[in-house]
């Protein structure tokens, strides 16, 4: 390559297209093919537009240029030859030179995407390579890599690392198109930048034992887990660490750990956690599939085991939740839900007939068994957990309560009640019940809800449903299923009584009596008669303090059903699938009546119902 002076590896400014200028009156067409001799008042810019962005002299130098790299004369007459070092390029006055020169030509010169030159060669700071500049970007060049062009997004990345001088050093490849055929990349010693045109429009870059890590989990190619790169490389508050962010999640590296990704809902729960700083410290390992839909993640400080479940707060937000552990818990797959078993105890995550209910069931077996157990949330942004009284509440980032995470009900082997501590730190609720009891004891609770009141009757609707439960700990456990069994049932028997979201179309009809029917024969038969009518009358109290309160019609269209379906519970004892078809058929035969047509539910086999069809 020629030997130039060295300048600072920047970029020369330059118009990114050129504009052709208007041909003056009676100049020669540029389709004529140009003399390479030059002869006196017949420049070549005398006869052709001249491109914008050059001027008169520009053209006149760069056709002199052209003259002098032009030689040889042989037998059969004058034979324009190109010099082996260089070329100049009509109307840009600068030579291309070498293995620039050559890519350039192989490019397409000046028919190419990078138009003109616009400098003559230029060695690059410490004369480690050379570079020409053009209209759309440069041509690099080095020995160990070759010349190629860097353009667009790749070159604005690159320059904003510190080009070559900086850790990616020389490119190795040109633009490469990636296998999804959307986006690009392009190869550099030291890594690669990543363009795409939703997800990476500026560019990222990704290298070393990160981008390693990534191309074994499929890097950017559809199906992959993580999808394209969205940040750089990014040194981490320890000073230590590195990662990247990805459409689906994150890399981190340490020295002490290496490299691993996390995903979703993993990712979400250590997040909220505080990442790499939170208790848990760097992941040691990717997230390892359970049975179900459970997966396992371990880090510095332990794992966490998640269903994936995801819990609507508004707002077309979620959370997710998990349990971290230092335990190696066996993970089972259940109907809906999973199943994790650790020393002494099981715990049992539910997915309720809507995805905004989460059910945990724990069972504290033997004395092996932990006094402390973890939920971990992941929580949105701007979202929190707060202590209540009998809940701990999600907040959004204004203070609102957007769901809750329900106080257990437990009891003991004795069939005491047992009340657990609850607390709450950052992301996590933590359960301490002690030792002083008898096992095995039980718990039963919401881990999340929404805060619609229809949602959660035991506990969310009101103080007085709240209170029974807490008072009858053992009979409301026993029966917590039925709400959300009666809700499922009566809505699989009536479809056609719900919107595309699962939400009722009407109110106080024949869904609804059904509902009522079966939650009470359920819990009936769960528990038993006396509880179910406690438990029914503090609903209604408890719905007389609603928002807008419930009107009375609707109250005594709920005492009349819950009476037959304390009857239907009492005929079908150990036998659901009975219960789920009587109260069926006389939802199928509803009475619509006003109040004061109900009558005494005396014969305790029908249903009634305000509103129709």
């Amino acid at each position: 390559m020629p030997t130039t002076q060295a300048t600072p590896s920047a970029p020369v400014t330059a118009n990114l297209a050129p504009q052709v200028k208007k041909k003056p009156a009676g100049k020669w067409h540029p389709t004529e093919n140009p003399k390479a001799t030059i002869v006196p008042g017949q420049m070549r810019s005398d006869r052709e537009e001249i491109p914008e962005g050059f001027t008169k002299a520009d053209a006149d130098k760069a056709e002199t240029m052209e003259a002098r790299l032009q030689t040889s004369t042989t037998r059969a007459g004058v034979s324009p030859l190109v010099a082996p070092g260089c070329q100049a390029y009509w109307p840009a006055p600068y030579e291309v030179c070498g293995a620039i020169k050559d890519k350039y030509n192989s490019l397409g010169g000046p028919n190419s995407f990078l138009k003109y030159p616009i400098s003559a060669e230029l060695t690059n700071p410490g004369n480690t390579g050379k570079r020409s500049e053009f209209m759309v970007g440069p041509i690099y060049w080095s020995a160990a890599t070759g010349a190629h062009p860097i353009v667009n997004s790749f070159m604005t990345k690159w320059g904003s690392l510190g080009w070559e001088g900086g850790y990616l050093r020389y490119p190795t490849t040109d633009e490469i198109v990636n296998p999804d055929g959307v986006g690009r990349r392009q190869e550099f010693q030291g890594g690669a930048i990543y363009w795409h045109p939703v997800s990476t429009v500026n560019g990222a870059a990704i290298g070393g034992a990160i981008r390693d890590k990534w191309n074994t989990v499929q890097a950017e190619r559809p199906g992959s887990l993580l999808g394209y790169p969205t940040s750089d490389e990014t040194v981490l508050p320890d000073g230590q660490g590195r990662m990247n962010r990805f459409e689906r999640g994150v890399i981190y590296w340490s020295p002490a750990t290496g490299a691993h990704p996390v995903a979703e809902p993993v990712l979400g729960q250590w997040a909220s956690a505080g990442y790499e700083a939170s208790g848990f410290g760097y992941p040691i390992e990717g997230a390892m599939a359970e049975p179900g839909s459970s997966v396992r993640q371990k880090f510095q400080n332990g794992s966490i085991y998640t269903p994936g479940t995801h819990v609507p707060v508004g707002g077309g937000l979620s959370l997710t939740y998990g349990v971290p552990t230092n335990n190696v818990l066996q993970a089972g797959a259940l109907p809906d839900g999973i199943s994790y078993t650790g020393p002494g105890y099981r715990l049992t995550l539910r997915v309720g007939p809507y995805a905004t209910l989460s059910l945990a069931e724990l069972e504290i077996q033997n004395s092996q068994a932990p006094t402390e157990f973890r939920l971990v949330f992941g929580l949105p942004g701007g979202f929190s957990l707060n202590r209540a009284e009998r809940s701990v509440e999600i907040r959004n980032s204004t203070g609102g309560v957007v769901g809750d995470i329900q106080n257990p009900v437990a009891f003991d082997a004795n069939l005491n009640g047992v009340q657990p501590q609850i607390s709450v730190s950052g992301n996590q609720v933590t359960y301490r019940f002690g030792q002083a009891v008898a096992l095995p004891v039980n718990a039963v609770h919401l881990v999340a809800s929404d805060s619609n009141k229809q949602y959660n009757p035991y506990y969310r609707i009101g103080a007085q449903v709240s209170l029974r439960c807490s008072l009858e700990s053992f009979d409301c456990s026993r029966s917590v299923r039925a709400w959300f069994d009666s809700k499922k049932h009566s809505e699989i028997h009536y479809p056609d009584r719900l919107d595309s979201n699962g939400t009722a179309i009407y109110y106080n009809d024949r869904l609804d009596a059904d509902r009522h029917c079966m939650w009470q024969a359920m819990t009936t038969e769960a528990s038993n008669a006396a509880f179910a009518q406690r438990l029914g009358d503090a609903h209604e109290e408890d719905g007389e303090h609603t928002d807008p309160p419930q009107s009375p019609g609707a109250m005594e269209m709920d005492q009349y059903n819950n009476i037959t379906g304390r009857a239907v519970g009492l005929r079908h004892e150990k036998d659901v699938t009975g219960i789920i078809v009587e109260c069926n058929s006389y939802a199928d035969s509803v009475r619509i009546a006003t109040p004061d047509q109900f009558g005494t539910n005396t014969a305790e086999n029908d249903l009634v119902a305000l509103s129709g069809p």
